[in-house]
């Protein structure tokens, strides 16, 4: 955490130093403080794999709306589909079942 600091006083609207002080928050049990920088990362940089696993990981914890995380599932299957299946399989178990996944729909 304490890098991640470091990197957003350098950075403070860069995408990979709110990914990394929302992944420590996150760790850290504070999911509303981590989504904040999550969501400033995502404004910078929606192409990055890791940064919306970690958001849809982190809304589907908070138990945002079902919607809500579809979409940005939905959204990863899309920009990255070689890791769809993985991805589909990841988040079927995760949200007990809850986000489902048609072949070949985004």
């Amino acid at each position: 955490q304490e890098l991640a600091q470091v990197l957003l006083e350098l950075y403070p609207e860069g995408a990979q130093s709110n990914l990394l002080m929302g992944t420590a928050l996150a760790e850290k049990g504070q999911l509303a403080e981590a989504r904040m920088h999550l969501e400033k990362a995502l404004a910078a940089d929606r192409h990055n794999q890791q940064l919306l696993f970690l958001y849809a990981r982190l809304l589907l914890d908070m138990g945002e709306d079902t919607q809500k995380v579809q979409a940005i599932v939905d959204e990863l299957r899309r920009l990255f589909p070689r890791s769809r299946q993985t991805v589909e399989e990841y988040f079927a178990r995760a949200s007990k079942g809850e986000l489902k996944f048609e072949d070949g729909v985004y």
